[in-house]
């Protein structure tokens, strides 16, 4: 017997629990570029040291004259590009004008049980492990993402797709896979289910997952890191306390492994391609090429253990890529509640960033650090010399453009850190020659969010921004950005 149709017997499983979710629309919300409020500050609305900005420029005019096929853009920050909020919007208008190359850097979000972009879905049969670059449990890496998510469970199935946004379509023919290389990773299988034929299934069977405990861990960490209530680990593991004994295994969850019905002896859900996650080297992660050879708008994936040694899959993000078009290609990731020293000083960050060989990097964070009372400026400075000094190394004429925080206010008032980090960008810029939009200034200043938030352009926490303030906000720095190509090249 094929050993594919074994395991694919049991990664099956996807059909019965992905047919209770909601079915995803074709389309995502389309922003609107009508609306020009009187209290935004247009005649500010420039970019600072745009000139550092001209090989970037230089890139898209190429692009234009089809001398280049493609540009990739990389940009970060925190829960405001999480969500995709303005960020999706300077995406699909930059694919508009030059063409898209695919959607970029993608994440499977609903694995780790968190917020994502409006044009992206992702599902899955079985219980993640999660962490995201803000927290040191659990111990293990996280990289380009932010995030990162792990499962012990040999037979999983996820799915990610995308749909089409502001009149830009998703698909891609290739993908890259970013995940941990050793001989105990799970191999991966790319799956398809043939087109016309539900997945039909025979009776489920319980099969529990486990969690080999560490040095320090409680009932409570553990539980936060599976997001699930610490009650219920010591109910189902029969505990008397939050105290757990270093190396000892615990129940942490149950997915269901379903056989499927074979149809003319041929598994309703085939492989397209088997993904190898260790390539014999000693380096901790890889990216492997995919080619799909058809455009396509979603994958699924399957794990598959043919070694004793594997005994886990860990993957850091993906890029869907369309190989055949000439365009932007623009990857984004942000990480609900993170700062740069967070990005920085993760694991694989700036490596894998560099993998990715972007003309232009955009970062757009500073609303955690107004809120953190310890901050040291000076520190956080080094934080920028060293992100700007490392991918120069690995990209050769990339440029940066930094985006200042919008206005947040805390305790009725605006948060006082917001001039000393912005003063701290304007600084290193004229350092490190790269570039900075103050959004802050072009939304009208100190305070300005509380009259963002009385036109129902920002949410009452007084820190992030309505989708319709979001939307408003990628158009503005879509003009920065024409403004700024403009005045470089008139110069």
């Amino acid at each position: 017997m094929n050993k594919w149709v074994g395991i694919l017997g049991l990664i099956c499983s996807i059909s019965t629990s992905w047919g209770q979710e909601k079915q995803y629309p074709d389309t995502a919300d389309i922003p609107t570029k009508s609306i020009r409020p009187e209290f935004v500050r247009y005649e500010s609305n420039s970019i600072f040291h745009a000139s550092s900005l001209l090989p970037f420029f230089q890139s898209l005019k190429r692009l234009e004259n089809l001398e280049e096929n493609q540009v990739s853009i990389f940009h970060f920050g925190d829960s405001h590009i999480q969500a995709d909020g303005f960020s999706g919007v300077v995406r699909t208008e930059l694919q508009k004008k030059y063409g898209s190359a695919g959607r970029g850097l993608v994440f499977p979000y609903r694995l780790a049980k968190t917020n994502h972009p409006r044009d992206l879905f992702s599902q899955t049969n079985t219980l993640w492990q999660s962490k995201r670059n803000i927290i040191y449990f659990p111990d293990f890496p996280t990289g380009l993402m932010g995030y990162g998510v792990k499962t012990t469970d040999p037979n999983f199935v996820f799915k990610i797709g995308t749909k089409t946004f502001n009149g830009i379509e998703n698909s891609f023919d290739r993908i890259w896979l970013y995940h941990a290389n050793g001989p105990e990773q799970f191999d991966y299988l790319l799956l398809k289910t043939e087109e016309g034929k539900p997945i039909e299934i025979w009776e489920n069977e319980r099969i529990p997952l486990t969690h080999r405990v560490g040095r320090k861990e409680t009932v409570l960490t553990v539980a936060k890191q599976y997001k699930i209530s610490a009650s219920w680990i010591k109910k189902t593991n029969r505990l008397k306390s939050n105290t757990l004994k270093p190396g000892s295994e615990i129940i942490v969850g149950y997915t269901n492994s379903k056989q499927p019905k074979v149809m003319n002896g041929k598994s309703t859900m085939e492989p397209l391609g088997f993904i190898s996650s260790h390539d014999g080297t000693a380096r901790p992660w890889n990216r492997t090429l995919i080619e799909l050879g058809e455009p396509m708008s979603e994958v699924t994936f399957g794990g598959l253990k043919t070694k004793s040694t594997q005994r886990e899959a860990h993957l850091f993000g993906l890029v869907m890529e369309n190989s055949e078009a000439s365009g932007i290609a623009y990857h984004t990731t942000g990480v609900n509640g993170a700062q740069l020293p967070h990005f920085v000083k993760s694991d694989f960050f700036l490596d894998q960033a560099i993998a990715l060989q972007p003309k232009l990097v955009m970062i757009s964070l500073g609303t955690n650090e107004a809120f953190d009372n310890h901050l040291d400026t000076l520190a956080w400075a080094r934080n920028i010399d060293t992100l700007v000094i490392r991918i120069r190394a690995g990209v050769p004429g990339v440029c940066f453009l930094f985006t200042t925080p919008p206005d947040s206010w805390k305790g009725g008032y605006p948060r006082p850190l917001l001039e000393a980090i912005s003063r701290t960008l304007y600084r290193k810029a004229e350092e490190l020659d790269f570039a900075v939009w103050d959004f802050r200034e072009v939304m009208g200043g100190k305070g300005s969010m509380k009259t963002w938030n009385r036109a129902r352009l920002a949410q009452d926490d007084l820190v992030h921004l309505t989708q319709t303030g979001y939307n408003l906000q990628g158009f503005l720095l879509i003009e920065a950005l024409e403004r700024a190509q403009k005045e470089t090249y008139d110069h």
